[in-house]
């Protein structure tokens, strides 16, 4: 066998060298078509399938300079639903806004005929929805009507106090109002 000379590689150490770039460049080229599939945009959609928010709709629907509501129908029977746009229309969530935004009540859950939470969005003065948690309050009947507790009130003890079906999904939602299991 002749001796190789200094500074070449022998045929093994090639062949295992060309064997590693193949694999390198096999994966580089997997990666790249992966990424070309995570990437691509995301067709937006057309404006006939979005849902225009009229100035003058918003304003029919207006229960304050706070709120708007936008629950969907059948809820809440009718003389609830009265009820609580009334309650809403007196209460001040001392939240800060700008620019005329608001909050939209979009959700109406009844726990029991005395207990209801409300969830609600932040949204634009045009009434299209700001990205962010949304909110959620408790409302209780009482003899008085309709009473409004957010979160930082006392929201934990009148969490407790409602029904234990509502609770269940809610445990792991609002942490800090139940101890951990």
């Amino acid at each position: 066998m002749p001796k190789l000379q200094k500074g070449y590689l022998s045929p093994p150490v090639i062949i295992i060298l060309a064997i590693i770039c193949l694999f390198v460049a096999l994966t580089l080229l997997v990666n790249a078509q992966l990424s070309k599939n995570l990437i691509q945009p995301i067709p937006s959609p057309s404006p006939s399938a979005v849902s225009q928010v009229k100035p003058n709709e918003i304003a029919n629907d207006r229960l304050s300079q706070y709120f708007y509501w936008d629950v969907p129908a059948n809820s809440v029977d009718p003389q609830t639903e009265k009820e609580i746009k009334t309650t809403f229309t007196s209460y001040d969530p001392h939240i800060s806004f700008k620019n005329n935004q608001h909050l939209a009540i979009v959700s109406l859950e009844k726990a029991s005929p005395q207990y209801i939470f409300a969830s609600l969005q932040l949204r634009e003065a045009n009434g299209q929805p700001i990205p962010a948690d949304g909110f959620e309050y408790i409302l209780t009947k009482n003899s008085n009507g309709w009473k409004i507790t957010k979160n930082g009130d006392n929201f934990c003890d009148v969490l407790k106090t409602a029904p234990e079906e509502s609770l269940k999904s809610r445990r792991t939602y609002y942490l800090g109002c139940f101890p951990a299991n």
